[in-house]
């Protein structure tokens, strides 16, 4: 698996503008509808067209899965976020909790 860094540029098909266009990863917001929960620093592929989310590296699924089960113990720390995006991919394969 490839780590992506906010910044680096890809292509994917977006929804909106209906076609394959340029995409350039952020950090973002997320909203999981099912959940009806934000999840704050998650990197995603943003349209450089119409500024639309149109796909999540798998390096954010360990946040995005953490979020939906819900783990409300939180410990802050200046981490830079792809350093935490590593973390939490390597804590997800080994099955451990990473708050």
């Amino acid at each position: 698996m490839k780590i992506l860094k906010e910044g680096d540029r890809s292509e994917a098909m977006c929804h909106k503008c209906q076609a394959r266009v340029p995409i350039k990863y952020y950090y973002r917001t997320v909203h999981l509808d099912e959940s009806d929960i934000d999840v704050k620093n998650v990197l995603v592929g943003v349209c450089e067209k119409c500024g639309e989310t149109v796909s999540i590296p798998a390096q954010s699924f360990p946040r995005l899965k953490e979020a939906r089960e819900k783990k409300s113990k939180t410990i802050e720390a200046r981490v830079p976020l792809e350093l935490d995006d590593i973390i939490r991919v390597i804590a997800d394969h080994f099955a451990v909790y990473h708050p």
